[in-house]
């Protein structure tokens, strides 16, 4: 006799690709049909709670790696100070326009999303990096950090 779950576990592995078309046949199929919303809604809310500390844990490296790969494009240290520890770096909006930018995105997660633009974007023109000392000195003071003035 074979263990099942392990002959599962390989079947899966190796027929990924089939197994994804079935699924995805299937939610074509079906989703408008309220009973699979009502189901899928469930099932959703079920695996997030069984798995609530690991997705956390997913979603904060997810945000670290954005936030590095946009940081270290746009030169990965302070432009004004030279501070390079990644905890205190943030983005700049060069042009002092970066609460306008973010109310675009709306509410709630508005800098994730302007980091994900930004990206998309491939790298635009008018970021820089600066320590959140000389971001809040900038904005405090007219758009100039008070290293500068």
């Amino acid at each position: 006799m074979h263990d099942s779950k392990e002959y599962d576990r390989k079947y899966r592995k190796n027929h990924k690709e089939e197994i994804a078309k079935r699924k995805k046949k299937y939610y074509e199929e079906h989703k408008n049909d309220e009973i699979y919303q009502e189901y899928h809604r469930k099932a959703t809310l079920k695996s997030y709670w069984k798995n609530r500390e690991k997705r956390i844990m997913q979603m904060r490296q997810w945000h670290r790696n954005l936030i590095t790969q946009v940081i270290t494009h746009y030169g990965g240290k302070c432009t004004c100070c030279g501070e390079a520890e990644l905890l205190f770096l943030t983005l700049d909006h060069i042009d002092g326009q970066g609460a306008k930018h973010r109310k675009q995105f709306g509410g709630r997660y508005s800098g994730r999303k302007v980091y994900q633009w930004i990206i998309a974007q491939k790298y635009p023109k008018g970021f820089q990096v600066l320590c959140f000392n000389c971001n809040c000195g900038k904005a405090r003071n007219n758009n100039v950090c008070p290293h500068k003035s």
